[in-house]
């Protein structure tokens, strides 16, 4: 769903996306997502400190950013923005 606004997710992702902004710092939460995950899925999310779901790997990008990369043996390269 990545740069799309969230009123063009499905019906139920936009149920979960509604949950996760009413209680973001509720792990549980993101469990709807994090079922539907494959391989080649990830979750980037601004948190001071490594969200606590145990079920996904998670890399320190920054200090205040965390990724999830569900693939396992690959390599990330984040590069920054152009203006």
């Amino acid at each position: 769903m990545l740069g799309f606004g969230p009123t063009w997710m499905p019906q139920e992702d936009l149920t979960i996306f509604r949950r996760i902004q009413f209680s973001p710092d509720r792990a549980e939460s993101y469990d709807p997502w994090i079922e539907k995950m494959t391989e080649k899925d990830r979750m980037l999310l601004l948190r001071a400190s490594k969200p606590n779901m145990p079920r996904l790997e998670w890399h320190e990008v920054v200090p205040t950013v965390k990724f999830n990369g569900a693939g396992r043996g690959t390599e990330f390269v984040i590069e920054p923005l152009r203006r």
